[in-house]
């Protein structure tokens, strides 16, 4: 996890918007996050429903992309489990940036938090986001590389 500045001791009021654009360990994201001292913050969990614009103009649905993204906002979730922190989750538009500006509206982040694939695995989208959304919303805003937990067979 990388941050523009060092976090501060009590985040007691402090309100994350946490984004989930990849398949990621939920308990590494919360292990981070709690790392970071946002143990007394409010956060926000958003999986936008992030998909192939293409399947999505040709059949009208995001039938592939919605439960994807259902699946990495459950994961998180669920390993906030035995956490003493106040979360909230939904799925989010497809456009990320768009996602980030309603979440704006909505809930009025302190900080953002976007959980992307490892470096060599990003798709196009992910490697650009996180300038794309210091630019354009001035918030302070830390990159998660997270990759899933392989499944054990």
């Amino acid at each position: 996890m990388s941050s523009p500045a060092s976090p501060s001791t009590d985040n007691r009021g402090q309100r994350v918007l946490v984004l989930i654009v990849a398949e990621c360990d939920g308990e590494r994201v919360v292990a981070e996050l709690m790392r970071h001292r946002h143990t007394h913050a409010e956060i926000k969990l958003v999986a936008p429903i992030v998909g192939n614009r293409l399947e999505y103009y040709i059949f009208g649905d995001d039938h592939k992309s919605r439960p994807e993204a259902q699946q990495r906002l459950d994961d998180v979730v669920k390993a906030f489990e035995g956490h003493d922190v106040r979360v909230t989750a939904q799925l989010g538009d497809m456009n990320p940036l768009q996602t980030i500006e309603d979440e704006i509206v909505t809930f009025a982040p302190d900080e953002l938090v976007i959980v992307v694939h490892p470096d060599n695995e990003q798709r196009w989208f992910e490697r650009h986001l996180p300038e794309d959304a210091r630019n354009r919303f001035g918030l302070p805003t830390t990159i998660l590389h997270s990759a899933p937990t392989p499944a054990v067979a």
